[in-house]
């Protein structure tokens, strides 16, 4: 069997048969006649502790203390095992006292030399202890790495958990804080009220006799440096001029608008409540109402801020009314399922849980230039079911009250979530009083708009639904093949879907608002 020659020279410096020994009875070798300078080396005790760790195991053919032995160490390697005779670097008096009292050992000294001799097979369960020894070692230490390994993935698993929580824990608190300073409508309105009163402005202004134009604040421009504060009607109160071109946190403005503030709290204190109102919550108010304002005013010092003020205005309406027009279908969804039945509406959540509601626009007629007229257009694409029950649901919308406080009926009409249909003679008394609601909120509605049935709206079309899914039981028949649809992947609706086929009652069809 031929050894790796060149692998023993590299480990151990031993020159292989073929370099310096053709003896074939076996691997002899003299460390002196190898390098002659071996003969005054010195070996320090890191080099023989070394030799001393390495250990033949259980290779056979030495004697105790030798190969076969685990107490042996590197010296055992300078044992003739054809000849059983015993040899060691020595150096001291006892030739045969190894380091740690370990026999035939190595202990730093002179070297001493003579020739010894090894068998293939021995070589070979040398070296092949020595590879399972570090072997083990390796696997050891891989063992141990892979423990830590996972413990450090442990501990890291635990902060991602713990800073988790926190942040969960800070963002809760961060929008309970927010929920608390919201202001109410009547708060904000007294904000703005100081804020364009001590601007000087009372009313909003028209410019011109155009009907569609918008009235809007009249605002002040920035005083030039040095000039005098302006003075109210009284000559003594103090009207501000914002700078409009800076900041909100500027010298000018937050003097004006810490002046909001302390008006608020000197004049209007009785309607603050102390623990939510605070100082900081009612200048953040003031603030934000001021960049409103401060928006406005430099749109309207060029033409194309004006169109794009315009522009933003119509879109923040049309958006303001289709948000509640939804919130509102949401809100009667509970007596609408208990008048319908619940076995008949299962589905309907999925009808209104969209940001698609207004089929209204606003327009102009000939009985006065204030005078808003609401066309209500019918949505070309979508199916007659699907129209049917959100005309149901916004004549219950206009029929129930919004609070407590509000008129006849209230346990019908505000009945709880509990999966029970109305009986037949619910169904009769609360249609009554959804007849009469409608008509009286109809009526006082009509004050300030007048709707009319207008043509079929082509302009808007499903791809403007960003929110909710559409089915195709939503869709007419003949608006699926449209080229507007082609792109979309619109599925049908769960088999358990019935809202697409639940009869609406008449009344509350005839009642359209």
């Amino acid at each position: 069997m031929a050894l790796p020659g060149s692998f023993l020279a590299d480990l151990h410096g031993i020159p292989t048969q073929s370099q310096s020994n053709p003896d074939p009875a076996g691997y002899n070798f003299d460390l002196v006649s190898m390098n002659p300078n071996m003969s005054d080396v010195q070996f320090d005790p890191t080099q023989v502790a070394m030799f001393n760790d390495f250990s033949l195991g259980s290779c056979g053919g030495g004697p105790p203390g030798g190969f076969g032995s685990e107490s042996g160490g590197s010296a055992q390697l300078l044992v003739d095992m054809s000849r059983g005779e015993r040899a060691a670097f020595s150096g001291g008096p006892d030739r045969n006292a190894g380091v740690g009292g370990a026999p035939f050992g190595l202990s730093s000294g002179t070297v001493q030399s003579r020739p010894y001799s090894f068998t293939e097979a021995q070589l070979q369960c040398i070296i092949s202890e020595s590879i399972t020894a570090s072997t083990r070692r390796l696997e050891q230490q891989v063992y141990h790495c892979n423990a830590q390994l996972d413990e450090l993935r442990t501990k890291l698993a635990e902060e991602r958990a713990a800073r988790e929580e926190a942040e969960a824990a800070a963002t809760a608190a961060q929008q309970r804080n927010m929920r608390n300073e919201r202001l109410s409508p009547h708060i904000l309105g007294t904000i703005h009220k100081t804020s364009t009163d001590l601007l000087g402005c009372f009313e909003k202004v028209r410019k011109t006799t155009d009907p569609t134009e918008t009235p809007y604040w009249d605002l002040p421009n920035p005083l030039s440096p040095g000039a005098p504060k302006r003075l109210a009607g009284d000559g003594e109160s103090v009207l501000y001029n914002p700078n409009w071109l800076d900041d909100v946190t500027s010298t000018a403005n937050a003097e004006y608008i810490m002046a909001v503030v302390n008006h608020i709290f000197q004049n209007h204190a009785s309607a603050l409540d102390p623990e939510k109102h605070t100082h900081s919550v009612i200048k953040k108010g003031a603030q934000t109402y001021f960049r409103s304002l401060r928006d406005e005013w430099r749109n309207r010092r060029n033409e194309e801020g004006l169109v794009r003020h315009k522009k933003g205005n119509g879109q923040d309406r049309e958006y303001n009314h289709k948000r509640y027009k939804t919130t509102e279908r949401r809100r009667v969804l509970v007596p609408f399922r208990k008048l319908i039945g619940y076995s008949n509406t299962v589905g309907i959540e999925h009808l209104v849980n969209t940001d698609y509601a207004s089929s209204e626009h606003s327009d102009y007629g000939p009985d006065g230039h204030d005078r808003k007229r609401l066309g209500v257009h019918e949505i070309a694409w979508m199916s007659e079911q699907h129209q049917k029950v959100k005309a149901g649901l916004d004549t219950l919308r206009c029929a129930v009250p919004r609070t407590t406080n509000e008129n006849v009926g209230l346990p019908l009409l505000t009945p709880k979530d509990d999966g029970v249909d109305y009986t037949t003679e619910e169904q009769l008394q609360f249609l009554r009083f959804v007849a009469m609601n409608a008509a009286d909120r109809k009526k006082r509605g009509s004050r300030g708009y007048v709707r009319f049935k207008a043509a079929k709206d082509k302009r808007i079309r499903p791809g403007v639904i960003k929110k909710g899914i559409l089915y195709k039981e939503g869709i007419r028949e003949e608006s699926r093949n449209e080229e507007e649809f082609a792109h979309l992947d619109v599925p049908s609706a769960p088999t358990n879907f019935t809202v697409f086929s639940a009869s609406i009652p008449q009344e509350l069809l005839s009642h359209p608002v």
